[in-house]
């Protein structure tokens, strides 16, 4: 959630605001690519819409603005020698400021990053704009860049940016510090990779987000979970205006998740860890079985950071927990709330529907006729609930001389194949949450 600058009493102040009748002040500037003011556009603003999907690729923020110039004072030509040129190497910034009682106008920027597209229709022009991150996943790495093994990911992610993204946009990256926190190989970024996706992979493999806020700065932090920080509610003092809708689709969900780690001293294979959802759950991979045979649709991610069993397990039962979350999406409209981040944890009362979840995507009106498009996926039913763990996948071998037994991956499981099990397919077992962490050199099954 973007601070604005705002003390902790004058952001209740804000917030409250948010919820009554008051004045906003839509405005829009041109930049070069530095960020540095070139003109405003304010008074020619006649429309516009800002989206944010915070699970897109290229940029998580695009507008469009609509703007009225009768006189032909803007063009689109790069040779042109003025301010007003909107072209590719120009930057643009929209804001959505709020007057506050007793705080006077709050500013509110809703997205800064280059122009990607113009169109003039006689005196109507439309402007698209993409958050600054469309520049660096658009380009190629070209010069490669290589990262060593043992440094902090932080510090590979700060070079990343500076040395392939920008060299002087602001970040707030944190340094994180300890073994889980550092390359376990070496990394080479080739000519042809894009240098923004690496560096959000890399965050993403210590469990953190990398992304551009509103001002066009880059910050890291946890992916949020929890307390909300924003609440949505409905009735007399609140923001939504209607009530949540709420839609299936077959094709976004996972029942399983498959986290790899790093190859541990004098292990072959690297750690890994897998989980299902209960049995008793309406998408797990027995309720959804077809003649017996289970339907397992499993994503997969790769933390090197992980060295023991106890960390991958529970982050990958968290990230399981993520995955089915994705089953179910619910929207609603409401106020705009234009402070607010993709990946922010929000909160939703309303007299049909109560939940926290993470914000991903929504919309913001420019102009105060228009309402808030937010939504959110959530899960049908998950309890953490602990449970056996499934069969291997593959041969496992210790890596002590005493131990070179490989154990049979296609050898039933005691636990798991035995219906009549109490942590297997019966009735007994209906709640269990399947998951299991192994490598070649350490195994350990949680109970």
């Amino acid at each position: 959630m973007l601070k604005l600058g705002l003390t902790v009493a004058q952001h209740r102040l804000f917030e409250a605001t948010l919820a009554t009748d008051h004045e906003i002040r839509p405005r829009i500037n041109v930049l070069n690519m530095s960020n540095q003011l070139r003109r405003g556009l304010s008074p020619l603003l006649i429309d516009g819409q800002v989206d944010v999907d915070g699970h897109a690729v290229e940029a998580t923020r695009t507008a469009s603005v609509q703007l009225a110039d009768p006189d032909r004072t803007m063009n689109f030509d790069p040779d042109a020698p003025d301010d007003s040129v909107i072209y590719r190497n120009r930057h643009m910034r929209l804001f959505r400021d709020v007057l506050v009682p007793t705080l006077g106008w709050v500013e509110v920027p809703l997205i800064t990053g280059p122009c990607t597209g113009f169109n003039r229709n006689g005196g109507l022009v439309d402007i698209e704009i993409s958050s600054a991150e469309f520049d660096w996943t658009t380009r190629n790495t070209w010069d490669p860049l290589k990262l060593h093994k043992g440094t902090q990911i932080t510090d590979c992610i700060k070079k990343i940016i500076r040395q392939r993204c920008s060299g002087t946009v602001k970040m707030q990256i944190p340094d994180l510090n300890g073994k889980k926190y550092r390359l376990s190989k070496d990394k080479t970024l080739k000519r042809m990779s894009h240098p923004w996706i690496v560096a959000k992979h890399l965050a993403k493999s210590i469990d953190r987000q990398l992304y551009v806020d509103a001002y066009g700065h880059i910050r890291m932090r946890r992916i949020a979970h929890g307390k909300p920080v924003f609440i949505f509610t409905d009735g007399d003092g609140g923001m939504i205006e209607n009530d949540p809708t709420r839609s299936f689709g077959d094709e976004d969900y996972f029942n399983g998740h498959l986290s790899i780690g790093r190859v541990l001293k004098g292990a072959k294979e690297p750690l890994e860890a897998w989980a299902f959802l209960p049995r008793d759950h309406p998408l797990s991979p027995w309720s959804l079985a077809t003649g017996g045979v289970p339907h397992r649709k499993v994503n997969q991610s790769s933390n090197p950071g992980f060295r023991e069993p106890k960390g991958i397990l529970e982050y990958t039962e968290r990230r399981l927990h993520e995955d089915a979350e994705e089953a179910v999406a619910t929207a609603w409209e409401s106020l705009p709330a234009p402070h607010l981040e993709p990946g922010d944890r929000v909160g939703i009362r309303t007299r049909s529907f109560n939940g926290n979840y993470n914000l991903w995507q929504y919309s913001i009106p420019l102009l105060p006729e228009g309402t808030s498009t937010q939504g959110f996926n959530d899960q049908v039913s998950y309890g953490r609930t602990r449970g056996g763990p499934s069969h291997t996948r593959k041969p496992v071998f210790k890596a002590s001389s005493s131990a070179q037994q490989p154990i049979n991956p296609n050898a039933p499981h005691p636990n798991i194949d035995n219906p009549a099990h109490p942590k297997g397919g019966g009735p007994e077992g209906s709640g269990t949450t399947h998951h299991h962490a192994h490598s070649s050199h350490n195994r350990r099954r949680r109970a």
